[in-house]
């Protein structure tokens, strides 16, 4: 007599959505850091002239530090839902919501750096 081998199932997918909220988080928290690193401390970004041009000062570029951060926060909170209660029977969601958070820290972070110009000299 042989023995009946257990039938393989699906793996299980809690796993995979604790792994694709961890992920989706580090990301999140990465941007921000990133963000928020070049949105405070920036320096010889504009000329140094007085008074400065439009888009040199240092609120400009914490109104783009926030903007972007809101952006990444948004992405994250729909990536986390989408990948808790689709996620189940779609693996792609689960890899794709890291992923989209990541894409969206870079945008943040692009359009931070890039909110009062370019350096000069």
């Amino acid at each position: 007599m042989t023995q009946d081998e257990p039938p393989i199932t699906e793996p299980d997918r809690r796993d995979g959505i604790r792994a694709s909220v961890v992920a989706s988080t580090l990301a999140l928290l990465l941007s921000l850091v990133a963000i928020w690193s070049i949105a405070v401390p920036r320096l010889a970004v504009c000329p140094a002239i007085y008074p400065a041009p439009p888009g040199c000062t240092q609120g400009d570029r914490v109104l783009a530090g926030g903007v972007a951060s809101l952006l990444v926060l948004g992405v994250y909170a729909v990536a986390v839902a989408v990948a808790r209660t689709i996620g189940r029977t779609r693996t792609a969601l689960l890899v794709g919501a890291p992923v989209l958070v990541a894409v969206a820290g870079v945008v943040g972070y692009q359009v931070t750096l890039y909110s009062t110009g370019f350096l000069i000299g």
